[in-house]
This record gives structure tokens, sequence and C-alpha cells, in this order.
């Protein structure tokens, strides 16, 4: 199996999961939880979806071909070739998920 096939199987994997364990919660009425995390928490969450949605649509708004690499110092390598495309910032789809995992932390 290629790694573009290992990274599509484990993302639709881990989708799965998810699911699976927000109905569990759902079903057990796990929902006041959510009350014991902090404001700071969800605002860095909700800022993070916003920045990984926008910029996964913004390439399409303009058109442009962004270019994909898998594999070991693939995120150096893409932005290298993409910043000689692009004189643009359009981040890939790993670091969409970068950038959005440091929103969240912040």
């Amino acid at each position: 199996m290629t790694s573009p096939e290992r990274y599509t199987r484990a993302n639709y994997t881990s989708k799965v999961y998810v699911t699976l364990f927000q109905l569990l919660m759902g079903m057990m009425r796990l929902g006041f939880l959510a009350s014991f995390m902090s404001d700071p928490f969800i605002s860095g969450f909700t800022t993070g979806a916003a920045v990984h949605v926008f910029s996964s649509q913004i390439k399409h708004v303009f058109g442009v071909k962004v270019h994909n690499y898998y594999g070991p110092l693939s995120l150096i390598y893409v932005r290298i070739v993409n910043a000689a495309l692009f004189p643009v910032y359009f981040p890939t789809s790993l670091e969409q998920h970068h950038i959005s995992k440091h929103f969240l932390l912040i």
C-alpha cells in the first residue's frame, strides 16, 4: 500500500472512531463535561477550525493548484516547491493540520 493510500485509510479510520466516540458520549449524556472546559480552550478550538477551513478553501477561490507530496521531509519539500511556484502562501493539508493544532494550543 502506498503512502497516500495509508494516509487516506488512517484519515477515514480516525473519522469513524471519532464519530462513534461522539455518538457513545451523546447516548451516555456526557455533554455536561463541556462545561468544565475553559473559554480560552473553546475559543482556540473554534479559531483553529476556522483557520483550517479558510486555508483549505482559499486555493479553490483563486483557482491555484497546490502541489502535495508524501513521505519524509514532505512538509519542507512542499514549502520549497510551492514558494518557488507561487508568491502567495497556500498551506497544504498537512500544514493546515499543524496550523490548526497550534491554534488549539494557544
